[in-house]
């Protein structure tokens, strides 16, 4: 099902988590020109990502650039709604939740954590080299914060596994079989750069044997933060660009 014209859709300019009304102006298979509809003045650079969310699909696409207040975007790929699913291989740990006990909200457990404010801005009283010095400080106590959390969370030794994501959830091979509806705790790194440490819970909504002593499991999200998944979408956007750049690499080499 393609995107029509005319068709009111919602949209979001990612990384940003904030959403927009929009219609569709034109569409063809090379360009979409979307026509916002909300107050927001907006103003966004070629190379950009949209995600576009009609009725029953997401739209990646990528700016183009500006016709006036209307956006000009190049199609990369479209899937059903909220499922942009990417291969990879990454640390993943899992564990069954067996206690009736309430679950903690599922978070990012590496992010900055001292952060620079605008207050913080250097000062006539405090010379460059010095303003220098305590920004290099206040960036390795980053690094040696974000590396204690994720020591902590079990990711710094977590194995390494072949995983299918997306935004609503993800599916990898385990050793113990699990049961329909089981509920897990997920912890993953995602290989950004840096790379972020998350911890949400998923149902298990699928088991399939498999040839070796493993279990293909299908693990749906529940109870994500906003923030959370749209860390997981950033993630597999740029994964997805990634290999469509790799593709085209290897068709040229063809070639």
């Amino acid at each position: 099902m393609a995107i029509e014209p005319c068709e009111m859709i919602y949209f979001r300019v990612m990384p940003d988590t904030s959403r927009y009304q929009g219609r569709i102006a034109s569409s063809n298979e090379e360009t979409i020109v979307l026509e916002p509809t909300d107050d927001t003045p907006l103003s966004v650079g070629p190379g950009k990502h949209i995600i576009l969310s009609g009725e029953h699909f997401d739209y990646c696409t990528e700016v183009l650039t500006m016709e006036g207040a209307n956006i000009l975007l190049k199609p990369m790929w479209k899937e059903k709604r909220g499922y942009f699913r990417v291969d990879d291989i990454f640390p993943v740990r899992i564990q069954k939740i067996t206690e009736k006990v309430p679950l903690k909200k599922s978070a990012i457990i590496s992010r900055n954590v001292l952060e620079t404010s605008d207050a913080d801005q250097p000062v006539e009283s405090v010379s460059p080299k010095l303003w220098k010095m305590l920004n290099t400080i206040n960036t390795k106590l980053n690094m040696l914060l974000e590396r204690l959390n994720l020591e902590r969370a079990g990711l710094t030794t977590a194995e390494n596994k072949a995983v299918n994501l997306s935004a609503t959830g993800i599916r990898l091979s385990v050793q113990d079989r699990p049961e329909i509806a089981d509920v897990v705790e997920v912890k993953m790194l995602l290989p950004t750069t840096p790379p972020v440490g998350v911890e949400t819970y998923g149902k298990v909504v699928r088991v399939r044997d498999t040839d070796s002593e493993a279990y293909e499991v299908s693990l749906q999200f529940t109870d994500m933060e906003d923030e959370l998944r749209d860390e997981i979408i950033r993630y597999a956007l740029n994964r997805q660009r990634e290999l469509m750049h790799k593709q085209r690499q290897q068709r040229g080499n063809n070639g």
